[in-house]
């Protein structure tokens, strides 16, 4: 199985575009996105989607008040996410995927539906092949988001998530492991000593994560898929093991 890898995209329209051109013109059987896909919505995009509510009779007449501003948010993240599925699901590939801290920020994040070739990976289990995808959208606290969770918290998530993992599974996280590709800018350590210890004791075949722009690159059989640093998509050949960076 041959898989095309990236996490980091920030809403970058021209990263969507080029990660749909290698997916159907590369061979791949998969693709995998490890999070942080759009962030917050702009100003203009909370805007258009005011005006759109409010031309609508049915949304108009419910959700005034207090409750307004997440109505409106809402629906500004659900057109980001329509958007960008329309970018790369003319690839007509399978897509895994898990959200990250920035998709959430400000606590209004929504999780990407799961859906037609989209599958959403987090805390379950997808089988391709002899290969299963397990996955978890959750980082350490970092920017007061919806998909940030305490070393407590992940460490009775990952009590129920370690059965779904062997060692023919692709894990697949926003964030990194302690001490592994964690690196930021300041030579700080970023990673989840929760999850270096799931990691650990269950030794999945992969490991595939982001969020940490600086660290991108592979150690052993962890890959830190974050595009925005070096601006290149991931190719893994999940039986070989082989890697190769494309721009």
């Amino acid at each position: 199985m041959k898989l095309l890898f990236t996490a980091d995209l920030h809403g970058l329209n021209a990263a969507y575009q080029r990660f749909a051109e290698l997916l159907l013109s590369g061979g791949f059987d998969v693709g995998v996105l490890a999070g942080d896909l759009m962030g917050f919505p702009s100003e203009a995009e909370i805007e258009v989607s005011r005006n759109k509510l409010n031309q609508d009779p049915d949304e108009s007449a419910a959700g005034r008040g207090d409750e307004e501003p997440d109505r409106i948010a809402e629906h500004a993240l659900k057109s980001k996410e329509r958007y960008y599925k329309s970018l790369i699901e003319k690839a007509r590939k399978p897509i895994v995927f898990v959200m990250g801290n920035d998709d959430g920020i400000l606590g209004q994040g929504i999780a990407w539906t799961n859906e037609g070739m989209f599958v959403d990976i987090s805390q379950r289990r997808a089988k391709h092949g002899k290969y299963n995808f397990v996955g978890y959208h959750y980082t350490s606290p970092f920017v007061g988001g919806s998909f940030e969770k305490t070393l407590p918290d992940q460490r009775q998530d990952f009590a129920m998530l370690r059965h779904l993992i062997d060692q023919n599974t692709i894990l697949v996280t926003h964030g990194p492991p302690f001490g592994i590709l964690d690196t930021g800018g300041d030579g700080e350590h970023y990673g989840s000593k929760a999850l270096r210890d799931l990691v650990d004791s269950t030794s999945p075949r992969l490991h595939l994560f982001g969020h940490i722009h600086h660290s991108h690159g592979r150690s052993d059989n962890s890959i830190n898929g974050a595009y925005p640093h070096v601006r290149r998509f991931v190719a893994v050949d999940v039986d070989t093991l082989q890697v190769e960076f494309i721009a």
